[in-house]
């Protein structure tokens, strides 16, 4: 009996935790994909190595519109990566 009054409790609180919640605007949610893209890029400060679609700092608009960040985890020989672009529009537009 202790155990399903501890699970109806446990319920509860999940549902009042669940529904306390207030949704992101919508202008502040962006889409995220993950890609496995080799990286490009001579090494150079005007060439520097990134992963393929990743845009140098310098080339991130700051009108939102393109890619406006992006996070890569390198792969264990260098030759490629795992990237998470974020953009404001549909990446498939833009690949």
């Amino acid at each position: 009996m202790a155990i399903k009054f501890s699970g109806f409790v446990l319920l509860l609180l999940t549902l009042a935790v669940a529904g306390a919640q207030h949704r992101v605007d919508l202008g502040s949610s962006h889409e995220r994909i993950m890609l496995v893209v080799p990286m490009v890029g001579s090494g150079t400060c005007a060439d520097p190595k990134r992963p393929m679609f990743a845009p140098v700092a310098s080339q991130i608009d700051r009108d939102k519109s393109g890619i406006l960040a992006y996070y890569h985890e390198l792969s264990d020989d260098g030759k490629s990566a795992i990237v998470e672009p974020e953009g404001a529009v549909m990446f498939a537009q833009q690949i």
